[in-house]
């Protein structure tokens, strides 16, 4: 009786969802918008289906988890989460989310950071080979010079940093700065609009012709304060620790039946 009676809940609860979510969106100070991320959804239809299918303490897996959407909800609703991808650039995104989320003394440590970076970062000598300042030469195809010295710079600054949850959200400020520089200017997208994103030249290895000067350091800048702002105002829970994992789907770690939600 008592199955019966969860099961016309949870039906009856997914039967008058509108699934459209109309006017919903991912809203520009949610954390969900600080790394642009190819065929992600909402953050409505998961926390509304986590709070529909779970209680708090249970365990929401994620196989596929892409961006970390599903995991960071999940967390912020008091479950535990457990996130598994075999895209590495996905997983940098998802951690650095869950890092400024577990962390309560992250805003500090990221305003330190922007406080420490130098605002007149050192430009490459144009006589200066890329070899020379331990640059891959391919780099040079999808950066100008000058910005990927500056790219350099920070890239450096970064790797100094010693606790690993503030290093991890700020390799994810940092990703999303690469994106950035890589771009063209005033590119169009196929029915002449501008484009916002460049993540399908990256991935179709279609390089800018030729590489642009971006100002690495003000796009890093710009993207950190946003950074900050938002891990200013979360309110974070009191849920374990989540766990993302580099695995693929048909070989997991987890034991069996220690999911209480996929």
């Amino acid at each position: 009786m008592a199955t019966t009676l969860l099961n016309e809940t949870v039906t009856a609860g997914l039967q008058q969802v509108d699934w459209n979510f109309p006017r919903s969106t991912t809203l520009r100070d949610s954390i969900h918008s600080l790394h642009w991320f190819p065929g992600n959804f909402i953050p409505d239809i998961p926390g509304y289906l986590v709070q529909l299918l779970s209680t708090k303490d249970m365990l929401v897996a994620d196989p596929f988890c892409g961006s970390g959407t599903t995991g960071v909800e999940a967390f912020r609703l008091g479950r535990r989460a457990w996130m598994s991808d075999v895209n590495r650039a996905a997983l940098l995104i998802a951690a650095g989310k869950l890092a400024i989320f577990k962390n309560g003394n992250i805003t500090g440590e990221l305003i330190k950071f922007a406080m420490s970076i130098s605002r007149e970062l050192p430009f490459r000598s144009l006589c200066q080979p890329l070899e020379e300042i331990g640059t891959c030469l391919e780099l040079s195809g999808w950066f100008h010079a000058d910005t990927l010295s500056q790219l350099q710079s920070i890239w450096t600054q970064i790797e100094s940093v010693g606790c690993a949850e503030t290093r991890a959200a700020l390799t994810m400020v940092f990703s999303d700065t690469l994106f950035a520089c890589a771009s063209t200017l005033h590119s169009k997208t196929s029915t002449g609009g501008t484009r916002r994103h460049h993540w399908g030249w990256i991935a179709d290895n279609v390089k800018p012709d030729p590489p642009v000067w971006h100002n690495a350091e003000r796009i890093f800048r710009e993207r950190l304060n946003k950074a900050i702002e938002i891990s200013s105002r979360i309110d974070r829970p009191l849920a374990a620790v989540p766990l993302v994992q580099f695995e693929d789907c048909r070989s997991l770690s987890l034991g069996s039946d220690s999911v209480d939600l996929v």
